[in-house]
């Protein structure tokens, strides 16, 4: 028998997948701020045989840069 303050895995790991996401974002943001010449970004392609789609913090990131040139 459950009671009130039993948890709810599926929100326990959904907040530990946003918490694990934010945390990546934050290394980003460091990694951009912190860059004095320049900056590379690779990312796994996967295992498939098509390149896997970048993070769309990237593809943001690529768009202002092509602004600004």
């Amino acid at each position: 028998m459950l009671d009130s303050t039993a948890y709810d895995l599926a929100k326990v790991d959904e907040q530990a997948f946003y918490a694990y996401a934010a945390e990546r974002l934050r290394l980003l943001y460091v990694g951009i701020t912190r860059a004095r010449s320049d900056l590379w970004i690779s990312w796994n392609t996967g295992k498939g045989k098509e390149p896997s789609r970048l993070a769309l913090p990237i593809v943001h990131l690529q768009g202002w840069l092509d602004q600004q040139a």
